[in-house]
């Protein structure tokens, strides 16, 4: 049982030192999302255009920029470290939760069903606010979420039969997809800015 506290408590230290080392990450990246995954797509997105389909380079470089005003106007919003900053709460509060719950371990206040059930009353309300936001996200996104992959897919396949149709079509459709987000992404910036306390 003991070995099972120790576990946990190995897994929050852990996390715990690697979330900080995210946040650093973050802030170098500013909006440009984590590890500058953004900045690969915009140039890839831009190079395929130049070759493949010239018609479309200043609408995606429009769409690039407009989507990173949308995302800096959230994050103004919401706060620069808002996630950060509960996230880190939470894990002070588990760590003390579980140093309590090791001490009545070791102090024989507590049996093994005592403790499932005090660490079950901590997670349970987690686990469903999680499977509540993992859910409205679901529901919001779900068109964009399926869409996203296949037209990836469809460009990977142009690109490696090299037929210059199939990729300005693929690119096209990208585009479209990538202007319907952020479209999307706006009317939720509007909403935001409507509802200040409520993001």
């Amino acid at each position: 049982m003991t070995k099972k506290i120790l576990v946990v408590l190995l897994v929050v230290t852990l996390v715990s030192l690697a979330v900080p080392a995210f946040a650093q990450g973050r802030k170098m990246n500013e909006s440009r999302g984590p590890f500058g995954f953004r900045i690969h797509q915009e140039t890839y997105m831009t190079l395929l255009s130049e070759k493949y389909a010239p018609e479309l380079v200043s609408d995606w470089k429009a769409e690039f920029a407009k989507r990173d005003t949308i995302l800096k106007d959230m994050k103004a919003l919401r706060g620069d470290d808002r996630f950060l900053e509960n996230a880190t709460k939470r894990l002070d509060d588990l760590k003390e939760k579980l140093a309590a719950i090791e001490t009545k371990i070791k102090n024989g206040e507590m049996n093994r069903e005592e403790v499932r059930k005090e660490i079950q009353k901590f997670f349970g309300p987690q686990r469903e606010k999680f499977q509540q936001m993992r859910n409205h996200f679901r529901n919001e996104w779900q068109d964009e979420i399926g869409k996203v992959p296949g037209l990836y897919q469809k460009l990977t396949n142009a690109l490696e039969s090299g037929d210059a149709t199939q990729i300005k079509e693929a690119l096209s459709k990208l585009l479209e997809e990538y202007k319907n987000v952020n479209s999307k992404l706006e009317t939720k910036l509007n909403e935001m800015k409507q509802a200040p306390g409520k993001q």
